[in-house]
């Protein structure tokens, strides 16, 4: 059992800590879902979500086909957009990952 005596707020945000780095990847998912926001067209902005960043792989959700077709479509000037703006991604994956339907298992 380790006895150094350590606050818990040290233990859980210190700078090495696991729930430190989970709130600065939650961070910047947060901020690529803006970014994703700014650039999509309309008619897709609330059918695309950022799930991941994964080194340099930019996880997209589309809740459907349709969107994830206009994802993929225009996918090289997304990842032009992001890095122009200095974002960290070199490759984007999407794919159709419907919402949870309220009352059905889903939040």
């Amino acid at each position: 059992m380790n006895t150094d005596p350590k606050s818990i707020g040290a233990l859980l945000f210190g700078p090495d800590s696991q729930a430190a780095k989970l709130l600065d990847h939650a961070e910047a998912m947060l901020k690529y879902q803006r970014a994703l926001e700014d650039w999509a067209v309309e008619y897709a902005i609330g059918a695309l979500r950022v799930a991941n960043l994964r080194e340099g792989t930019l996880i997209i959700h589309a809740d459907n086909g349709s969107a994830l077709t206009a994802l993929r479509f225009r996918q090289t000037s997304l990842l032009a957009f992001l890095q122009t703006r200095g974002y960290q991604c070199t490759e984007i994956e999407a794919k159709v990952a419907p919402r949870p339907v309220h009352g059905q298992g889903g939040v």
